[in-house]
């Protein structure tokens, strides 16, 4: 389920003995006519001139991972993943 829809998902970390959760997190791959770009520029990725935002949070059978137009869940979506982890989970997403 985790490898349709052209996402790819990558272990980046794993919570020692102690730590009981993961960190997650969206990594984004730009092209090459934006190496030259300061970190701060490379957030607008629709280029619309406004930096975009990105979220995650818990559904009851997985994770949802976001990047919107401007402010989390009042502004646009443009782009959405969905990790499955195999069990349920409490869910924490805000209403959209």
């Amino acid at each position: 389920m985790n490898s349709e829809g052209g996402k790819s998902f990558y272990l980046i970390s794993k919570p020692t003995q102690t730590e009981a959760t993961f960190n997650f997190g969206i990594a984004v791959v730009l092209g090459d006519q934006n190496s030259s770009l300061p970190i701060s520029e490379t957030f607008d990725l629709n280029n619309d001139g406004i930096l975009d935002s990105f979220s995650f949070c818990a559904t009851s059978e997985g994770i949802s991972f976001d990047i919107w137009s401007a402010t989390p869940y009042k502004s646009k979506n443009i782009w959405n993943g969905y990790y499955y982890p195999g069990y349920d989970i409490d869910s924490n997403c805000p209403e959209r």
